[in-house]
């Protein structure tokens, strides 16, 4: 895997999992779960795309990214393009929450926007209040 990838995604998911641990310790809830793979999704997908990464590379900065919030991993990209069928079956806003997680990393990275780490939280919140 490209280590400038990694390096980025390790940065920017530490800021984002040490605010959730503090400000959402509970648990999270399978709706939840969804949310945050869809979110991660996004925010590899940026880099992938921002640093041309290969499919396979890609496959594994998203475990990675699942990895730091203890959410199952897909066994493969098949399985992943199961997920994401399902996902899009469920739900009309799945591109607005994978263009939520890019737009969050692209913040934090290239404009050294602190606040972006809170974005996947208020994500979370505003899913709880629908």
């Amino acid at each position: 895997m490209d280590s400038n990838s990694k390096l980025i995604i390790e940065i920017y998911l530490k800021s984002v999992a040490d605010l959730l641990r503090t400000l959402h310790p509970e648990p999270f809830s399978s709706a939840e779960v969804s949310l945050i793979r869809l979110f991660l999704l996004g925010v590899t997908d940026f880099v992938r795309q921002a640093n041309k990464l290969k499919n396979q590379e890609f496959f594994e900065l998203y475990s990675l990214a699942l990895d730091n919030f203890n959410i199952s991993r897909p066994d493969s990209t098949a399985e992943l393009i199961d997920f994401l069928h399902e996902q899009i079956k469920a739900s009309k806003t799945l591109s607005e929450i994978v263009r939520i997680g890019a737009g969050s990393v692209f913040s934090y990275t290239a404009n050294n926007d602190d606040n972006s780490a809170f974005d996947l939280l208020k994500l979370l919140q505003a899913s709880k209040e629908d």
